[in-house]
């Protein structure tokens, strides 16, 4: 029998906390430095701890490997959680995937507690070019979830962002029996208005009580939304996670999937290419959320 993921110790972590964190953690993972995580990276290197070992992708050829080398270090009579901190602001939805992916293998030897760090970006109007999906499939093994009762509908939990009818594209593509919309709002409002406007068609024909709202910038409230979600309808649907939008909503869907390995996380190869020359710009929050990983 496969082991279950453990997710326990889930609280968010607000700007005066985040220093407290990187000063702790064994193990910190950003992407190289860019406008986003400059300061992140600069703070880091002056209250880091001795022993800390930094990641940056891009500089690496295998991000799996890397953390696997990295915690073959640790001898298996390590008395503490391996805590992890992770800058998620500029790294890519794959690269994200593949290292939680490499993390969780990591926790089946030794308990870790991990910091997800995220930076909400100044609102730029997005140029709403309508370009076709490439692929839409599973982010990874660990993520690509199971069913007991083959046959079932698919019923798809949709983080709308505003890649123009990128959603859309996927539900059609899963053959969605239904979908549940889950709409971002934070202190960026015209964010929010431009997701309604390049999702308007999907909403068109979606039902009122299948459009829901959710707090940007409450990452935990997020978590505990998905996997209430996931609880009502998994008897009866076989449920995809389709995590578009902000990428503190991709990391969240992450981790309400290891809670509940029978819902897939779906990707669209094509978003990460469409958003990469407007992620990187000023910063309006910092914050994130912790939580501890064990295997049962």
């Amino acid at each position: 029998m496969n082991k279950k993921f453990i997710i326990s110790d889930l609280y968010n972590i607000n700007d005066t906390e985040i220093d407290k964190k990187l000063s702790e953690c064994d193990i910190f993972i950003s992407q190289k430095e860019g406008i986003r995580n400059k300061g992140l990276l600069k703070n880091y290197s002056s209250v880091k701890k001795e022993s800390s070992e930094i990641i940056l992708i891009e500089k690496i050829i295998s991000i799996k490997e890397e953390i696997s080398n990295i915690f073959a270090g640790y001898n298996d009579s390590v008395s503490h959680a391996i805590s992890v901190s992770i800058d998620i602001s500029l790294i890519s939805r794959k690269n994200l995937a593949i290292i939680f992916s490499a993390l969780c293998t990591q926790s089946k030897n030794y308990a870790v507690d991990f910091s997800v760090i995220y930076s909400l970006a100044k609102y730029m109007p997005h140029k709403n070019i309508d370009s076709p999906n490439e692929r839409v499939e599973s982010v990874g093994p660990i993520f690509s979830g199971w069913t007991t009762t083959p046959g079932l509908p698919v019923t798809s939990i949709v983080g709308l962002g505003y890649e123009k009818n990128k959603a859309l594209g996927a539900i059609e593509y899963l053959e969605s029996n239904q979908s549940l919309l889950l709409i971002p709002n934070s202190t960026e409002t015209r964010y929010r208005d431009n997701v309604l406007e390049v999702n308007e068609t999907l909403l068109s024909f979606t039902k009122n009580k299948n459009i829901i709202d959710y707090d940007v910038q409450n990452p935990v409230e997020i978590i505990f939304m998905i996997d209430s979600l996931i609880s009502g309808y998994k008897s009866k649907s076989k449920l995809v996670l389709l995590p578009f939008g902000p990428k503190i909503f991709y990391a969240c869907s992450l981790i309400a999937s290891l809670a509940n390995p029978e819902v897939a996380v779906w990707h669209v190869s094509s978003v990460d290419k469409d958003n990469r020359l407007s992620q990187d710009r000023e910063i309006v929050a910092t914050f994130g959320f912790s939580f501890k990983l064990n295997v049962n």
